[in-house]
């Protein structure tokens, strides 16, 4: 029979590997909302509403550089061992049966509450009034073309934020204690559960569609299509052929031309030598 210290042990491990997944998930729905407000400010003809979109940009793409600068330095904090404990296979046993010493379940812990510390109240309110924005901004388009596609991606951002806030709020009321008595393992089990197999993956399904809904709209947008056209140009290359379709150009999100334009929009529009 294993003794409780080290079912203790095993919940915050379990409790740890959640915020890893969590940490990348929100790295990159923060990135989505990039090219979300790269497609919104190229629909705007107001040059004042294209500069205050603009200026949202740079705060949103700082703070994924920021964020993504203390998630790395947090795991090159930690020991080898824990990152090898991590990243180890256990098959969902109940009973891990690896033994580690008092200093490791130190760290464990500490890493707990740093990896919840990753996510402010102020980078929370950031993205908050940037999804209200693109919103406002998004509702007041009247592009025919891409009215009910566009209804369609606003109803996606307000999933992936309220995905996003109901996550963050869980994961800082889980209770916080280095060791667990035998009377809370079962609950504490319960609620690695809920955001293993239940929060984290219905956020994951609805930031895919977040992903799928904006590329398809970039690759359909004429204005974004010809500048990538006038790029392949200047460069010396052959400009990317567009079907037309429905009276709409768009390029197939399958195809080699496809790749080109999402390397042009990271590279030449969108993050620039911003290093991700």
């Amino acid at each position: 029979m294993i003794g409780s210290g080290r079912r203790n042990e095993d919940i915050n491990l379990l409790l740890l590997k959640q915020q890893i997944p969590y940490m990348l998930n929100v790295s990159h729905y923060m990135t989505d909302l990039v090219y979300v407000l790269y497609y919104t400010i190229k629909l705007q003809d107001n040059e004042q509403e294209i500069i205050e979109l603009e200026g949202r940009k740079t705060m949103l793409c700082d703070e994924i550089y920021r964020l993504r600068e203390h998630f790395r330095i947090l795991l090159n904090r930690s020991s080898g061992s824990i990152l090898g404990i991590i990243q180890e296979d256990t098959n969902e046993k109940e009973d891990v049966t690896i033994d580690k010493d008092n200093e490791s379940k130190e760290e464990i812990w500490r890493l707990i509450q740093q990896f919840k510390n990753l996510i402010t109240e102020e980078l929370l309110q950031i993205v908050n009034d940037i999804n209200r924005l693109i919103i406002e901004k998004l509702n007041g388009m009247n592009s025919n073309n891409d009215d009910e596609n566009i209804k369609k991606l606003v109803i996606q951002l307000d999933n992936c934020f309220y995905g996003f806030l109901n996550l963050n709020n869980f994961i800082r009321r889980i209770p916080s204690s280095k060791t667990f008595n035998s009377d809370n393992q079962d609950s504490m089990k319960s609620i690695v559960h809920v955001i293993k197999d239940e929060l984290l993956l219905s956020w994951k399904i609805e930031l895919d569609l977040l992903n799928c809904k904006i590329f398809s709209l970039i690759s359909t947008n004429e204005k974004i299509l010809n500048l990538f056209r006038q790029y392949q140009v200047d460069n010396g290359q052959t400009p990317i052929e567009i079907k037309k379709q429905d009276n709409m150009g768009s390029i197939k999100e399958d195809s080699e031309a496809f790749i080109q334009l999402i390397s042009w929009l990271k590279d030449d529009q969108v993050f620039g030598s911003l290093v991700l």
